[in-house]
């Protein structure tokens, strides 16, 4: 099984965006079935924007200019249990020009592999668990 985003689509319109403020993003809730407001990206530091190939960087949200490439982002090395990171695709291109998620030699939920980005304006966010199961994707 592939390790993409699932990308889907929802016309703008259609979205009830009372309560959700600036800095915040709108979340399908899996319990609820309902979509809410929620903080952009947990507080994560913004880190500079990648226009290469390139490293993110532990509570770190990095972006991703795929405005003329795809871009891969390797995870941040030597991870510690908690250790947490995000992307984001900053210039909404990511369903042309992929963002990889390359997670090195550590493992990406019990396996190797990398995790691709493939939606306009999408993003993830991972956390490091151990060892064993290395990163996970959270959101």
């Amino acid at each position: 099984m592939a390790n993409l985003e699932y990308c889907p689509v929802i016309p703008l319109a259609k979205l009830d965006t009372t309560g959700v403020n600036a800095g915040e993003h709108i979340v399908l809730n899996g319990g609820s079935g309902n979509f809410e407001a929620a903080p952009d990206f947990n507080g994560y530091v913004n880190q500079p924007t990648l226009t290469a190939n390139g490293a993110a960087v532990v509570a770190g949200l990095t972006s991703v200019d795929t405005s003329t490439t795809s871009i891969t982002v390797n995870s941040p090395a030597a991870p510690v249990a908690n250790d947490c990171f995000a992307v984001s695709d900053a210039t909404a291109n990511a369903e042309v020009n992929n963002i990889i998620v390359d997670f090195g030699t550590d493992n990406f939920n019990a396996s190797t592999g990398a995790f691709t980005i493939n939606c306009n304006g999408g993003g993830a966010e991972f956390c490091y668990i151990d060892v064993t199961t290395g990163w996970v994707k959270l959101s």
